[in-house]
């Protein structure tokens, strides 16, 4: 299978190397693509929306021989993960040179390559009893889409920013940052839908539960508190 970097770079963010636990200090990727990454406080999972053949992936010398794709969820170690990143291709318009393979050879060995088609590197990754064992609770911890909810969105960019103001206010404490989000819950404040009509053609309207009002924001720093407004993207 062919994981694009920027898949694993989202993942990497809710690892962790400030823990003794090996897990914690790897992602999991998993037969259908999907990356799994947890820090014990937060946990994602990451996939591509659309995939390129491993059969375009190119063969280098001294590299894993691509056969098939692993059955069974495999382990990436940070260290390794980045530096598989940092063999793809920086420059260039070839896609599948900004992938990652994790593949099985003909001996039933897991391995991971990247190449820019100048240098490339290949590593085997462990399995069997030698593998790390992943949580087995992180499908578990995972929400219901379907289970009622409120909903906000916002433009990654104000979410950036307001991380970049958390990192200034707290300095060499960012893990004790906290940022507020006040969500106002009444129905006035939600998106609505239509129902249903009434006998004289008056549309019939719930919330959806989409908040649509401005969110308060406040973060309170060890000397300085920050307090403002975010405004949802509109439907």
């Amino acid at each position: 299978m062919l994981i694009h970097r920027d898949t694993l770079r989202a993942a990497l963010l809710a690892t962790t190397k400030e823990d003794s636990r090996y897990f914690l200090h790897a992602v999991q990727v998993r037969p259908d693509g999907t990356v799994v990454a947890t820090n014990g406080h937060m946990l994602v999972t990451v996939r591509d929306s659309h995939t390129i053949p491993d059969e375009d992936f190119p063969r280098m010398a001294n590299t894993g021989v691509f056969v098939t794709s692993p059955t069974e969820p495999v382990c990436l170690p940070v260290p390794l993960a980045e530096k598989l990143i940092a063999a793809t291709q920086k420059k260039g318009t070839t896609p599948v040179l900004t992938c990652v393979q994790i593949g099985q050879d003909a001996a039933g060995g897991i391995f991971a390559t990247a190449t820019d088609l100048e240098t490339s590197l290949s590593s085997p990754l462990p399995t069997g009893d030698n593998a790390p064992r992943f949580p087995t609770t992180v499908d578990r911890s995972m929400v219901s889409e379907d289970r009622p909810h409120l909903s906000v969105k916002f433009s990654a960019c104000y979410l950036a920013a307001l991380v970049k103001a958390a990192g200034i206010l707290y300095g060499k404490h960012p893990y004790d940052g906290v940022v507020e989000f006040q969500i106002p819950t009444e129905p006035k404040y939600q998106a609505t839908r239509t129902v249903s009509t009434a006998e004289d053609g008056t549309p019939i309207t719930e919330p959806t539960g989409e908040i649509l009002a401005q969110i308060r924001v406040v973060i309170t720093g060890p000397e300085r508190t920050l307090d403002g407004v975010l405004m949802p993207v509109r439907p």
